[in-house]
């Protein structure tokens, strides 16, 4: 049933015109006074007919917006992506709602994603990184085509290059500088950072490797491997072993189910933490699972929430006419959680 239907039936079921039904359920003002039990039995058989505004034509007559293009690589994960549930609740906070295009990194499909949201007329477009944690190049010149038509774009995630021309939010690379900055605070000479293979793995073994080269005098190892126990975990305990003299070493794990494999590898080769090795998990486990030494971790979804944040700064800043001007927002808040598989005793968290 058609919106314009839907609006003469509660007219008719209301006792009033489908004029005075639409100015109460599209919010407008007038110089008619509307009474509070009008609006109330406007509303009340507004959610007995299920009926949901069209909000692409409102869009259409107002030339405003309230909708939100998110363009995600896959949608595969989407429903489990802390950043895009984050988001998603925000902006619904805001008013606004999401229009989702997902690309496939394909070209033609991009292009018809950002079609789609100048036939909406997004107020802004949320560029969503995929899971290598970067935004392609194919995403960012389709945007820049596109962006006086389906408002300003907004890049969550790192990018090769583009800068100063485009709005960037990341945190990533922020993550890691300031985890090896502390490890440097406490002596620490040899670095060895684990992830398993796939493009989650390799982004993150990406941000350590490029971060190290800051510090100059630490030795930085990256393993990426097949599984944690019959691959990493011997190349980790191999490490160990062959750990120098000159200061003490320290394993970061992409992950904490990673890094208990690690810790029990590692506990069967006769080797301890934090005594023979230091142990840092990126990001804590779900629950207490009782093992010890209890993980110290590196606060993963904060660096996430504060994307999500700014983020939504953003796109708020635009209803109040602020345009983002194109920039990099580095964000650089990163929390480090107190355990005992490392102990940070010199430096500040």
């Amino acid at each position: 049933m058609s919106s314009h239907n839907s609006m003469r039936d509660i007219a008719q079921a209301a006792g009033v015109s489908a004029g005075l039904v639409s100015r109460v359920l599209r919010g407008r003002r007038g110089d008619i006074a509307i009474s509070s039990a009008t609006k109330q039995r406007i509303f009340d058989e507004a959610k007995k007919a299920n009926y949901t505004p069209d909000a692409r034509a409102g869009n259409l007559r107002t030339g405003s917006s309230s909708l939100i293009g998110v363009l995600a690589r896959q949608i595969e994960g989407l429903g489990n992506s802390v950043f895009y549930n984050a988001l998603a609740l925000g902006l619904a906070e805001q008013g606004k709602q999401i229009v989702l295009g997902v690309h496939l990194n394909n070209p033609d499909a991009i292009g018809h994603q950002i079609r789609m949201f100048r036939s909406y007329r997004t107020q802004a477009v949320v560029a969503v990184a995929s899971g290598t944690g970067v935004i392609e190049d194919a995403v960012i010149e389709q945007l820049r085509k596109g962006a006086h038509e389906c408002g300003p774009f907004i890049c969550v995630g790192d990018i090769a290059g583009h800068e100063g021309t485009v709005n960037v939010v990341t945190g990533h690379e922020a993550c890691a500088g300031h985890v090896l900055q502390l490890l440097t605070q406490e002596g620490v000479k040899q670095v060895v950072a684990v992830a398993q293979e796939g493009p989650y793995g390799s982004f993150f073994l990406s941000r350590y490797e490029k971060s190290s080269a800051a510090h100059a005098d630490m030795s930085f190892t990256g393993i990426l491997g097949r599984t944690a126990a019959a691959d990493l975990g011997g190349r980790v305990v191999e490490a160990i072993r062959k750990r120098p003299g000159n200061g003490p070493l320290v394993i970061i794990a992409h992950n904490a189910s990673l890094a208990l494999n690690i810790l029990l590898a590692a506990r069967e080769a006769g080797y301890e933490a934090p005594g023979d090795y230091g142990l840092i998990s990126q990001g804590a486990p779900e629950c207490e699972i009782g093992i010890r030494p209890r993980l110290t971790c590196v606060d993963a979804m904060e660096c996430e929430r504060q994307m999500v944040r700014k983020t939504l700064e953003l796109v708020g800043g635009l209803d109040r006419g602020v345009k983002p001007e194109p920039k990099r927002y580095e964000l650089t808040d990163v929390r480090v959680l107190a355990g005992e598989s490392f102990v940070f005793s010199r430096s500040g968290r």
